[in-house]
């Protein structure tokens, strides 16, 4: 995930810690490299995971997806420690063995995926004296259940990885946004969590060259999202509707690039007055080139409020002017925009009329670049120092 890469570069970077990186192997990607200061190890994935790839560039996928993610949550979940048991299984006998190699004075895992979030557990139980830390980007407890599934039933699987984490864990790194949470309902893992934010506000790296530039068209107002989508659980198609109904709707261009909702926006393209496109991912350093030349950066927000998202930092840290919706009270993103100068957080609960008119309003008014300097200061708990501060107490303890 690119926020424990960021940290890892980071804690590298300080020249305080050597640093591996264990992953599965992509494409023609090497067992073994190199990248930058950190030492990248890589295993072969399991035959499921290779399959949910394959799948994954077909139109069907989101079913795939979805009745996958039921199948795992039905089955192997009350398996613990084995969640998806092949993964999870290679995940934890690579790091065994790197740890017989290498020593490790601390495991950091992450959640999600699950898999690497186990592995860290499993290499804790099975050797007491390594320090885990575990970092939760997303909530563990407070989720939206998965559908076709009892509540009671998931809960209970939730609360079971709660409870195993937080016995094989030093320390359990929760965002902010999940305090309210454990306040209300209580944490079982008080004496040990840590609440700390996303590490995504960092300087905007030097512009790359890309052909990506040619989805933005000169004359119109250029809207940019880059993430992953959900018509269930993180749906762009309310906000494709209300810029449909601005007076400039005509000059719009939309460029999603993203993996998700692709027939859902493809449908909406062929009403929409002006233009949508939707591409795949792109590499991070072409994306960020394309943020620079966007006139706008769009979010839209997971019906989950404690979800935040991590590209909301990136899209500030570019200065540029943000829309972002949200579908619930108290959402996290909404919250961090609030702070920031040119943001447009938009209420889809609201009557589509005032949101038009709080869109149209925005898109035509004058938006001045935030100095990266101003947002670094606002958001100060949003870089990576809070967690090589966090790795040097568990060290030094």
């Amino acid at each position: 995930m690119l926020c424990t890469h960021r940290v890892m570069e980071y804690v590298a970077g300080s020249g305080r810690y050597e640093v591996h990186a264990l992953a599965m192997r992509r494409d023609s990607e090497s067992m073994q490299e190199t990248a930058g200061k950190i030492m990248v190890h890589r295993f072969r994935p399991s035959l499921w995971t290779r399959v949910r790839n394959r799948l994954s560039d077909t139109k069907s996928y989101p079913r795939i997806a979805r009745m996958m993610e039921v199948l795992q949550k039905a089955v192997t979940i009350p398996s613990y420690p084995n969640v998806l048991p092949v993964t999870g299984r290679r995940y934890f006998r690579k790091a065994a063995r790197l740890h017989g190699r290498e020593r490790f004075d601390i495991v950091i895992s992450e959640y999600h995926g699950i898999e690497t979030l186990l592995a860290g557990c499993r290499l804790k139980k099975a050797f007491p004296g390594l320090k885990h830390i575990a970092l939760l980007w997303d909530p563990v407890m407070g989720q939206i259940a998965t559908g076709y599934l009892p509540g009671s039933f998931t809960s209970r699987r939730i609360e079971r990885l709660e409870r195993l984490a937080a016995a094989c864990s030093t320390a359990l790194v929760s965002t902010r946004s999940m305090r309210p949470y454990y306040t209300e309902h209580g944490d079982i893992a008080s004496d040990i969590r840590v609440y700390l934010d996303i590490p995504g506000v960092r300087p905007p790296g030097e512009e790359n060259g890309t052909v990506w530039l040619s989805l933005l068209k000169e004359g119109c107002i250029n809207i940019v999202f880059s993430g992953l989508l959900s018509v269930q659980q993180r749906n762009p198609l309310p906000v494709i509707r209300l810029l449909g109904k601005c007076k400039c709707a005509g000059r719009i261009n939309l460029v999603f690039f993203s993996t998700g909702a692709k027939e859902a926006i493809e449908n909406e393209a062929g009403s929409f007055p002006g233009s949508i496109v939707h591409h795949d991912y792109i590499p991070i350093d072409e994306l960020h080139t394309v943020y620079r030349h966007a006139d706008y950066l769009l979010n839209v927000s997971h019906i989950n409020a404690n979800m935040v998202p991590s590209k909301i930092f990136e899209y500030m840290s570019f200065g540029k002017p943000v829309i972002s919706t949200y579908v619930t009270p108290g959402d996290s993103a909404a919250r961090y925009l609030g702070r920031y100068p040119e943001a447009l957080c938009i209420d889809l609960g609201k009557p589509d009329g005032d949101n038009v008119e709080d869109l149209e309003h925005f898109l035509s008014k004058p938006h001045a670049p935030v100095p990266f300097e101003l947002v670094r200061e606002e958001f100060k708990e949003n870089t990576s120092v809070p967690f090589l501060a966090l790795i040097d107490k568990i060290a030094g303890a």
